[in-house]
């Protein structure tokens, strides 16, 4: 169960890819305590370089805008499916 005060957003970055030049997933808690997130991913070219921090921002900010909704009772739930995004990106 999430703790009531962790209102934060998780990212998640990979650049195992041979398809691209790497790729970040962001989770977004949707309310606070509850177990529901919506997802934002960005995904960088192989011409561009890779950054972390446009990666989140771009990430996060879809999320926001339109986040495909998951349900993750733990962090541990969050890092699995993060995992299997990129496996299958």
């Amino acid at each position: 169960m999430w703790p009531k005060y962790d209102n934060k957003s998780f990212f998640f970055h990979s650049r195992e890819s041979i398809k691209n030049n790497g790729s970040t997933v962001c989770f977004v808690p949707i309310g606070v305590g509850e177990p529901y997130f919506r997802m934002g991913v960005s995904v960088c070219s192989l011409c561009d370089n890779f950054c972390k921090k446009k990666g989140r921002l771009i990430a996060e900010g879809r999320a926001i805008k339109k986040g495909y909704r998951i349900k993750a009772n733990s962090f541990e739930e969050l890092k699995v499916f993060a995992k299997e995004f990129f496996e299958t990106f």
